[in-house]
């Protein structure tokens, strides 16, 4: 499991719990030892096959931020988490290759490398992808654009995995935030709410229209075959006397 550590800031003044330390913050309202989750119920499964999650048109872009769940067995070679390439757009990641808008990746909060082997299979991590500039696009999450045109003579690179929480951001994320999304705090909660411009929080359990919990009625949209499950992300976060926390995550029994 992962030690993260944060540097010395001021505390969240809308997160009272939280103590300022040299190295990291305290975090008084755990007990030694707990789980938690996304304060969620639900999540999506992709079979890798023909589903998809395709996202209306959305100006300036710069963060998508989701729990994500890759199977470590998938149907192609060549698969996409995401895929925008309107006009000079470059905002698809695979794992072949990531496209030139995507300067940043913190997986769990910590960042990592912008390339696929960044990513952990066969367990739900936290990923957070951040652009150099406003992405303005339709985009596809767990398939290459064009899967929801359904031609059965295409291919579309599916994903076989899960998604839980996807939210999208008109501003970078700093460190502190990354911290609280990664203990399961859900952003509907954070302060900079003027900034969060989509988010799927993924709990209708049935159907194909997602909402966006923002009120501005970008509703996004589900391929017909992906699965409502309750499989969710769960960490355990395990603070030590000096104030330390351990965050690690545990992936469910059932899986994609």
């Amino acid at each position: 499991r992962p030690s993260l550590s944060w540097p010395a800031q001021a505390a969240p003044s809308y997160f009272p719990s939280f103590t300022p330390a040299k190295s990291s913050f305290t975090f008084a309202a755990f007990p030694a030892a707990s789980a938690a989750s996304t304060n969620a119920e639900w999540s999506v499964a992709f079979d890798g096959e023909r589903d998809y999650l395709l996202l209306p048109f959305i100006p300036n872009i710069r963060v998508i931020s989701m729990w994500l769940f890759i199977a470590a067995v998938q149907s192609h070679t060549r698969v996409f988490l995401l895929d925008a390439r309107l006009g000079n757009v470059e905002a698809y990641f695979s794992n072949f290759q990531a496209g030139r808008n995507w300067q940043q990746l913190h997986v769990n909060a910590v960042s990592k490398d912008v390339q696929w082997s960044s990513f952990e299979v066969g367990q739900w991590i936290h990923v957070i992808l951040t652009s150099d500039s406003g992405i303005s696009d339709d985009i596809n999450v767990m398939s290459r654009i064009g899967a929801q045109h359904l031609d059965e003579s295409v291919q579309y690179d599916n994903l076989r995995g899960s998604l839980a929480e996807l939210s999208l951001w008109n501003r970078e994320i700093f460190d502190f935030e990354r911290g609280l999304m990664f203990q399961g705090i859900t952003v509907v909660d954070f302060p900079m709410l003027e900034h969060l411009i989509a988010h799927y929080r993924l709990e209708e359990g049935e159907g194909r229209m997602v909402s966006d919990a923002t009120g501005n009625i970008r509703r996004a949209m589900l391929s017909t075959t992906a699965t409502w499950t309750n499989d969710l992300p769960v960490r355990v976060l395990t603070v030590a006397p000096n104030g330390t926390v351990t965050l690690g995550t545990v992936a469910p029994n059932a899986s994609p």
